[in-house]
């Protein structure tokens, strides 16, 4: 028996498509957890999950927490030992569909599954370049696309055994935001914990488009956080260096194309360098 626990920000609509689409038997899930950080879920949205999860013989359970990120979100459920075999975590913008032709099955300490959008494989793998090359160059050179063992997963869609937790006491990294968690947590469970990574093609993960990649929030932190990742934790100045190009070329593009003032990249770069140097963020 599987759990899965859907980070719900403010996305009910989301996780409503999600429920509604998705095959759990194909990963064995007979609870879903919808953890709502920092927002209340809407009754109506939360009548029809309830509906949609009876129909699938799953119980439903909804949490509502105080939004103190991701990785905080993650850690509430892997200090909880819900006796089950894995715990999946995974976004609300995305629903599961069977693989008839699967050839790899997830039975690693750390399983990741392929990230689909309109048909194409966009991700499986990731690695400590992934978060400086754009989603589409990714796809059209077709990056980090194998299947079977790994070192890092992408976080999209993740699933840690439950007797590795328990032996382990692992957690997740609840500094950063997007690629760094996943980045920082596959690093600490294989290199620490010595646990077994793999990417897994048992199901196929549909992305329902790029939405948080667009957001100012999303582009400040990916930012702020990757600059504290790689000259902090990798020591990696030609990684940072690399990051701050990337984004000094897309603050200008996207100044010229909205002609408005990229905050964004000002505001974290002074932040990481001004506030929180060497500190948690």
């Amino acid at each position: 028996m599987n759990v899965l626990v859907i980070i719900n920000y403010n996305s009910d609509r989301e996780v409503t498509n999600l429920i509604e689409k998705s095959n759990f038997a194909s990963l064995n899930i007979t609870e879903v957890i919808v953890h709502c950080n920092g927002s209340m879920s809407d009754v109506v949205q939360r009548q029809r999950w309830e509906k949609q999860v009876t129909r699938k013989n799953v119980k439903l359970k909804v949490n509502s927490a105080e939004n103190k990120g991701y990785g905080v979100a993650i850690n509430y459920w892997l200090e909880n030992d819900l006796n089950v075999d894995y715990i999946f975590f995974c976004n609300a913008d995305l629903w599961i569909e069977d693989n008839p032709y699967s050839k790899y099955r997830y039975e690693t300490d750390l399983v990741g599954f392929g990230l689909w959008q309109n048909k194409k494989l966009l991700l499986t793998k990731i690695n400590y370049l992934t978060p400086l090359i754009p989603v589409r160059v990714r796809s059209a050179l077709r990056l980090s696309t194998e299947f079977g063992q790994s070192k890092a997963v992408h976080g999209g869609f993740i699933g840690v055994r439950q007797d590795f937790v328990r032996k382990s006491n692992i957690r997740f990294n609840d500094i950063y935001f997007l690629y760094w968690d996943e980045l920082w947590f596959c690093e600490e469970a294989s290199n620490k914990y010595k646990a077994s990574i793999g990417v897994s093609d048992q199901i196929i993960i549909n992305h329902d488009g790029e939405k948080a990649g667009k957001t100012e929030d999303t582009r400040y932190y990916m930012l702020r956080n990757g600059l504290h990742f790689y000259l902090q934790k990798k020591r990696c100045v030609v990684c940072a260096l690399a990051l701050l190009v990337m984004n000094f070329i897309l603050a200008a593009v996207l100044r010229t194309r909205e002609g408005t003032r990229q905050a964004w990249f000002k505001d974290s770069i002074y932040d990481f360098y001004k506030k929180n140097f060497g500190k948690r963020m």
